[in-house]
């Protein structure tokens, strides 16, 4: 095809051809025409119409060559511009501690990705920890503590999967277990409350067994006041008893008997008497003092006996007395003492004063997160678009600028039409 092309690019046109017979002619004939005008004018109206329409003519067609090339058409507008990121947010860090606050590592650099649970700063070795939410950070959130930073707190950590419970907003046991887990992933140790109105839990644990130790030996002192008598001491005084009580008949009846004895030797002594008193002849006086002098003494004897009996029977009755009261004594049910009462009511209060103040000082103490160790942010994951913070100075704020899409840069962008 290239090569037809090129042999009519080599063939002479017809128009040119006539173009160079006119131009010819005319060279030719200009002296002529110039030295006879009339020859001139004669031969130009002498064209016949065959000719005038030839010249008038377009001349005839030909090929006509040029490069092709095929390309899209288009208008193009260059645009300098930069793309800013949809979000952009300050990290301040609140202040936290009671020294000089310290930048001492700077784990993220720009353009890293950012997101809970990570360690965004370092302060004088205290990590700061992102969160999401968007409650604000503004207290200690301690054991005990209830409210939305708790709740939001919790939601954290659940999300990271150290929380297992429904989140309650309360901080409880399986919130200390998972901020100290949380911390240990993170690479630090967990700051803890070590004590509750200055009781620490095992100040608290040692005052249990020390309440427990004067409650045993109150109870003990106790015990030993109302235990009852050993058996031995039991039969002994039963013994006693017994022998007690046969001293006692046996004195009744040594009693009986005597007076039975001496009353019938005074009756004896006074029939005597009668019966010297009414013998004829009367006996001589002295005979009559003599039994009368018997009489007296049988009836002095008697009394003294009788009386000798009753004292002998009333001892008696009293050590009978004694032996039961000794032995009621030993069995009845004891009583403590008010001063050994009295000590097991105190050893009591105050082992229920030990058990509260430990449930108080393990409900209140443990693992914490310190007011300035994290930083709530609304929407995470986020892109680091500026380190603010410089290792060695203090943790001014912001400490850093964090974007929700990739930072920012300098296109160049093409609009087609």
């Amino acid at each position: 095809m290239r090569q037809e092309i090129a042999k009519r690019e080599r063939l002479p046109s017809p128009r040119k051809g006539l173009r160079r017979i006119y131009v010819a002619s005319l060279l030719i004939m200009a002296p002529l025409l110039l030295a006879v005008p009339g020859l001139a004018w004669l031969s130009s109206t002498t064209d016949t119409a065959d000719e005038r329409a030839a010249r008038a003519a377009p001349p005839e067609a030909s090929v006509v060559l040029a490069e092709v090339s095929s390309r899209v058409l288009e208008d193009a507008v260059v645009l300098r511009g930069v793309v800013r990121p949809r979000r952009e947010v300050s990290v301040d860090v609140p202040a936290g501690g009671d020294g000089p606050s310290v930048v001492t590592r700077l784990p993220l650099s720009h353009r890293d990705s950012v997101a809970e649970g990570d360690v965004i700063l370092e302060v004088s070795g205290r990590p700061v920890l992102l969160i999401q939410g968007d409650y604000p950070v503004y207290r200690d959130l301690r054991p005990g503590l209830e409210g939305p930073d708790v709740l939001q707190l919790q939601h954290t950590l659940e999300r990271l999967g150290l929380f297992t419970e429904t989140p309650s907003g309360q901080f409880g046991e399986s919130t200390k277990r998972a901020v100290a887990d949380m911390y240990a992933a993170a690479g630090y140790d967990t700051p803890m409350v070590e004590s509750w109105m200055g009781l620490t839990l095992d100040a608290a644990v040692r005052n249990i067994a020390e309440a427990a130790a004067a409650l045993e030996v109150a109870r003990s002192e106790v015990a030993t006041e109302t235990a009852p008598p050993p058996p031995a001491v039991t039969r002994e005084a039963k013994e006693a008893l017994a022998v007690a009580t046969r001293n006692f008949e046996f004195e009744r009846e040594q009693a009986t008997v005597t007076e039975t004895l001496l009353t019938a030797a005074l009756e004896l002594r006074r029939a005597d008497l009668q019966e010297a008193l009414e013998v004829e002849p009367a006996p001589p006086e002295s005979a009559l003092s003599d039994a009368k002098l018997l009489v007296s003494q049988a009836e002095a004897e008697l009394g003294s006996s009788v009386a000798a009996h009753q004292l002998a029977i009333q001892n008696a009755s009293g050590v009978v007395d004694l032996a039961n009261s000794a032995l009621a004594d030993l069995v009845k049910p004891k009583e403590a003492s008010a001063a050994s009462a009295a000590n097991v009511a105190l050893a009591e209060e105050t082992l229920a004063r030990a058990n509260v103040a430990l449930s108080n000082v393990a409900a209140l103490t443990g693992a914490m997160v310190p007011f300035g160790e994290t930083v709530a942010l609304a929407t995470l994951p986020m892109h680091v678009s500026e380190i603010k913070a410089r290792v060695g100075a203090p943790p001014t704020s912001p400490i850093a600028i964090v974007t929700s899409e990739e930072n920012g840069t300098v296109r160049n962008f093409v609009y087609r039409v």
